[in-house]
């Protein structure tokens, strides 16, 4: 029997999504379907698996003049070029109430850890 290599399992299965011929009727009555590939996660890991750690000290993106940078439950935000803005992602994971006013000295001590970090990136090649 021919084994099939990994990297061909999902071109194999979006084939066969689109190849099965279903009429409208029975569309409206079949299942809703995800397909959710991770790469670099073990077991464990996720939390609905019941992870109750942190799998990275700190996290960190950037595009453009978007940024972020993640410790624990706090992060902070800048989605346009000059407004910051502090999250307690464990109160409100949502996004909805901005902290900066409410905890200055919280928003300075992640906007330091950001600087340190965003520091040693070399300037995007995209704007």
């Amino acid at each position: 029997m021919m084994k099939l290599k990994c990297e061909c399992i999902f071109p194999l299965i979006i084939f066969l999504l689109f190849s099965i011929s279903v009429d409208a009727q029975r569309i409206s009555s079949m299942p809703n379907l995800i397909i959710l590939l991770a790469d670099d996660l073990g077991y464990g890991e996720l939390g609905c698996q019941g992870n109750r750690e942190y799998p990275h000290e700190w996290l960190f993106w950037r595009q453009s003049h978007k940024t972020a940078f993640r410790v624990g439950d706090m992060k902070i935000l800048r989605q346009s070029s000059k407004k910051w803005e502090l999250y307690d992602l464990g109160k409100d994971p949502a996004e909805t109430k901005d902290l900066i006013l409410d905890q200055p000295k919280q928003f300075n001590l992640l906007f330091d850890g950001w600087e340190k970090i965003n520091g040693n990136m070399i300037d995007p090649h995209f704007r």
